[in-house]
């Protein structure tokens, strides 16, 4: 056979191929209940159309080398001196190469003459007649089976780099090959070829270099060629071409790997069985030295992943591990996979690689190959992985990868063996209990979507949150997968995540489209969340949605719908601070002054957020700004504390009072300070709002910039007038407030500006004992500093060291003595710092501290005589009891009523306490 007659019959089969393929789809379209049979037949035509399709591709682009090829003698030896003479001969490629195209053509005619059996106008029910026609389904499923394995030889040997190499891989694959030739010869009794007949005949021609590199050879296949293929029936679809021709290591061969003249470059063959690995009769010399075993280890995996077949095989009969990883875990047949190299995973599979091997995350091979689209590979690791549905560390499976990655044939190749089609992604990942459909529709994967509903996949399953896969799609906008899902029975009124329906998903995420698909669908225009009660319009709204928003009202939404707390899609617009979302709703009859939750309107919500777009465009339709929320809040009080100075001069500008007060009677520039928005407090002081405006508290401006910590607001006031020692609430000062809440910088800021050290609220505190109360360790230093009194009592008559063992604030403690606190001062009650501590429950170490420093244990209490031993008895504190006695406490001290600590323990049935008193010999009295 010469490559041009070759491209005619191989063509003509591609022909008689598609019209079986389009008769099988006929079939199993018209038939719910079409066997598996067919469905396996189907596809193993389609890889008879690739191998063929490969191997015309071949014969069209490199006639020279096949000429070559098929010139070879059969009955030729390797050349090695040591081969036995006796060895059996070598088929020849020509002989092959007929007997392959005569097979597969005796192997269609059978194969359509069954099917016609199988569609024809009997009366009897079509699965009626598969039953009666399922042992000859089954047979011709068999031969189809042979015969790609025998294509798959041949195309090996069609695609080898030399003749040695041809003649090898036709003895490794002689079984397959004697196996087609017995089957040809069977079919030959019942049916005859219809194509390949008489081409041995042909008259022979000579196809020199320059007949099949001649314009006018090529032009005139070029449109033969085109000529057969318009009159052709589609064949059963193909994959996009995954190229792995960079596999193909020879110069000669690179203008098919990159696709010259247009045309793809050929890829692997697909096969159910790999071809035997070559043998040590392949000539060593042609490979190259790749030194010691590590070494053609790491080679390995790096040809593996650039796809250089020649180094793969060097690498391997050098010794290579072919289950050496690198760093990242990945093996030779993991990289392959990866990249999408299918005749490095062939090869490798032939010399038996781990196919169950993982990478760093927990991918397999399979995983890798239908992530990368590399059906070919998925295919051949199909015949050895354990297990289909094996899944990486966050629960994805191959399914999962394919689904993602919108690779439709490997979905349906998986499907068909029975891949799991309910494997859900594991908790906590991002796609926690997610399917492969999930997946699918997630990714936009609109044909891996449909052929996972045509194998089964439920349109109805929920992922962890809930999600169906119709709220997937309603999210993406994508109103085909959508339209797809309804067809599935995807229910259109049922509700995923937090009981939303999918058009409240389309309308989260402004997506129009999707709302349009849905409301033709027969979704309702109006459902209310379960919850919130919010409409579609409100939550497009709520996420500022406004090409949602319209559509949703040019379809009917009602504008001043209500949701359960009484807020309408503005109210939601205007929190939101959507200004387009607001104008669009107010054209459209939205009510500017709408009383909603809180009794706040649209402005309120506006300016509580310092939305100033939208606050002005609610003004600009004659939103009223004197009205005010339940908590007593106008707008202007409320952009004050959001501190939007644009606003705030927009609504002064529109007459809102300057010094109107808010909650708890705050004035404006009171929200200024409190929050520190300087820019606002220059504004109203500009504007002619008082700095001394107070609260129903009695506080200042100033006062609420250091209650609240806000330096910048303390530094404005003070610059701009403010009284430093002026008294608020109880004659509380602004350094009383700093202290308290621990700003040191604005503690230090207003001593520096001459604020007292030691002013008096009206219980008699000072700031210096707020700094020991609340623990402010830094403040005391400052404040000591400026001259405060360490020792100064307050009105009840406890100092700061009371105070700090009291409230338990061992650091401010250790302050407070090193500032020289008198540790046995005695103060409210007669308590000294060590009874104070001892009368708490958890004193967090002060008592420890206090007997460190050398305390007086017996100092007594005032009214009933009690040393710190009695009162840590009275309150059941066993470990104070226990330091107090190991630092030496009389434990038979007796108080004012004569009564001793084991007394106490007794009379308040301390049981531990007073074992603990008796084995140190405690009396009773």
């Amino acid at each position: 056979m010469d490559p041009l007659s070759i491209s005619v019959a191989i063509l003509s089969l591609i022909g008689a191929t598609g019209k079986v393929a389009t008769t099988i789809n006929d079939i199993a379209g018209k038939s719910s209940r079409a066997p598996s049979t067919v469905t396996a037949i189907s596809a193993e035509c389609g890889i008879i159309t690739r191998t063929l399709r490969h191997v015309e591709h071949i014969a069209r682009t490199e006639p020279s080398a096949l000429t070559t090829r098929l010139a070879g003698d059969g009955s030729a030896t390797s050349g090695d001196p040591s081969q036995d003479e006796s060895e059996e001969e070598s088929p020849s490629l020509d002989a092959t190469m007929y007997s392959a195209l005569e097979s597969c053509d005796l192997t269609i005619v059978a194969l359509s003459a069954t099917l016609q059996k199988c569609k024809g106008s009997s009366s009897l029910s079509r699965k009626t007649k598969f039953l009666l026609n399922e042992t000859e389904l089954q047979d011709r499923l068999q031969s189809l089976r042979g015969l790609n394995q025998a294509m798959t030889g041949l195309l090996a040997a069609v695609q080898a780099e030399s003749l040695s190499a041809v003649r090898l891989i036709l003895n490794d694959n002689s079984a397959a090959l004697d196996s087609m030739v017995r089957q040809s010869n069977v079919l030959r009794r019942n049916h005859e070829p219809s194509i390949i007949t008489g081409i041995t005949d042909a008259s022979p021609f000579d196809f020199d270099d320059g007949v099949v590199d001649s314009l006018a050879y090529r032009r005139a296949f070029r449109k033969f060629r085109t000529g057969i293929n318009a009159d052709l029936p589609r064949p059963i679809a193909e994959p996009p071409n995954k190229d792995d021709s960079a596999t193909i290591v020879d110069s000669a061969h690179s203008a098919i790997a990159n696709g010259a003249n247009g045309e793809p470059g050929p890829v692997a063959p697909t096969a159910r069985h790999s071809v035997s690995p070559p043998t040590a009769t392949t000539a060593a010399s042609d490979m190259p030295d790749l030194g010691p075993v590590g070494s053609s280890s790491k080679h390995l995996l790096e040809a593996a992943g650039k796809g250089n077949l020649t180094l793969v095989s060097a690498s391997l009969r050098q010794g290579a591990d072919i289950e050496f990883c690198g760093d990242d875990g990945y093996t030779a047949l993991l990289l392959a996979a990866k990249s999408g190299h299918s005749k490095i995973v062939r090869v490798l599979s032939g010399y038996s690689a781990d196919c169950e091997a993982i990478d760093t995350s927990g991918k397999n091979s399979l995983h890798l190959a239908a992530s990368s689209g590399d059906l070919i590979s998925c295919e051949i690791l199909l015949q050895r992985v354990k297990d289909i549905d094996a899944s990486d560390k966050d629960g994805w499976t191959a399914l999962h990868y394919a689904a993602k990655h919108n690779n439709e044939e490997i979905v349906d190749l998986l499907c068909t063996k029975g891949a799991d089609l309910t494997a859900a992604v594991s908790a906590g990942s991002l796609d926690a209990g997610a399917h492969p459909l999930h997946v699918a529709v997630r990714s936009r994967s609109n044909r891996a979507t449909r052929s996972l509903l045509k194998a089964g996949s439920s349109a109805r399953a929920r992922c962890s949150d809930r999600n169906l896969p119709l709220n997937i799609a309603a999210m993406n906008g994508d109103s085909a997968m959508i339209e797809c899902l309804l067809d599935a029975g995807a229910g259109i009124e049922a509700t995923g995540k937090e009981d939303n329906p999918a058009i409240h998903h389309a309308a989260a995420n402004n997506r129009s489209l999707a709302i349009s698909t849905l409301l033709q669908r027969g979704a309702q225009l109006q459902p209310r969340l379960h919850i919130s009660g919010n409409t579609p319009l409100h939550t497009a709204a709520l996420f500022s949605n406004t090409a949602a928003a319209q559509f949703l009202i040019q379809g009917g939404h009602t504008v001043n719908t209500l949701d359960y707390a009484g807020d309408t899609p503005l109210h939601v617009a205007a929190k939101a601070g959507s200004a387009a979302t607001v104008s669009l709703l107010l054209d459209n009859g939205g009510d500017v002054d709408a009383i909603g939750a809180d009794a706040s309107t649209p402005l309120v919500l506006a300016a509580t957020g310092g939305h100033f777009a939208a606050a002005e465009a609610l003004m600009e339709r004659g939103a009223r700004i004197s009205l005010r929320d339940k908590h007593h809040n106008q707008a202007i009080t409320l952009a004050a504390k959001a501190g939007n100075v644009l606003l705030i001069d927009r609504l002064l500008k529109e007459g809102a009072d300057k010094d109107a007060r808010g909650q708890s009677g705050w004035p404006v520039i009171s929200f200024a300070a409190g929050n520190g928005r300087v820019p606002v407090i220059k504004l109203l002081l500009q504007k002619g709002a008082s700095i001394t405006a107070r609260t129903n508290t009695n506080d200042e401006p100033l006062h609420m910039g250091a209650s609240w910590g806000h330096l910048n607001s303390v530094v404005a006031l003070i610059e701009a007038g403010a009284n430093i020692e002026e008294p608020g609430f109880e004659q509380t000062r602004p350094l009383h407030y700093s202290v308290r809440n621990a700003d040191e910088p604005i503690v230090a800021y207003l001593l520096k500006k001459g604020a007292a050290a030691d002013p008096l609220d009206d219980w008699g505190g000072s700031p210096f004992n707020y700094a020991a109360k609340y623990g402010r360790s830094q403040a005391l230093k400052l404040l000591a500093q400026a001259g405060a009194l360490v020792d100064r009592p307050a009105r009840n008559g406890n100092r700061a060291v009371h105070l700090a063992a009291l409230y338990s604030q061992p650091a401010a403690l250790e302050t407070l003595l090193s500032l020289q606190a008198d540790i046995n001062a005695t103060g409210s009650d007669g308590y000294s710092p060590l009874c104070s501590a001892c009368s708490i429950e958890d004193d967090k170490g002060c008592v420890d501290l206090l007997i460190r420093n050398g305390v007086d244990l017996e100092i007594r209490s005032v009214v009933d005589s009690y040393t710190a031993l009695h009162i840590a008895v009275k309150q059941g504190r066993l470990d104070a009891v226990r330091k107090l006695l190991a630092a030496g406490a009389k434990i038979d001290a007796t108080s004012k009523e004569g009564l001793t600590p084991l007394q106490l323990a007794i009379a308040g049935s301390k049981a531990e306490i007073i074992e603990v008193l008796r084995e140190h010999e405690a009396r009773a009295g």
